[in-house]
């Protein structure tokens, strides 16, 4: 009776660690990369208007899997490089959305700073 209970147990733990390993299929997925084709791991993809945050993988891939349905702006940005956004992004509950994104390089120093342009000199009143 124990023997049969201790393998009715095994088997029920690891079948859900089975389900557990599977996770839900991503309502928004896509892959981060460069110009070349080269992943860019650890870039930002921001859901626009949301908290709703991922970080891409080593091999430049990111997944959402709870968004409502509608339509959103998605922004990828990374370290060194030139952000892009993605407009008008369709979220439905049955079908995954896929935006990859291309990311330009910056050529930057460690002191890369905004360029400030001032405003034109007024004239003087004659």
């Amino acid at each position: 009776m124990k023997t049969t209970y201790l393998v009715a147990l095994t088997l029920l733990a690891s079948a859900s660690a089975t389900v557990t390993a599977q996770g839900p299929t991503p309502i928004l997925a896509g892959v981060v990369t460069d110009t070349a084709g080269r992943a860019i791991p650890y870039a930002r993809v921001t859901i626009l208007g949301s908290t709703d945050t991922a970080l891409t993988s080593s091999d430049g891939r990111y997944a959402f899997n709870k968004l409502r349905e509608g339509r959103y702006t998605v922004r990828a940005q990374a370290v060194g490089y030139l952000q892009r956004e993605q407009d008008s992004v369709s979220i439905s509950p049955d079908k995954t959305a896929n935006v990859d994104f291309r990311l330009r390089r910056v050529m930057c120093d460690i002191d890369c700073n905004p360029v400030i342009v001032p405003a034109p000199p007024k004239k003087p009143r004659e």
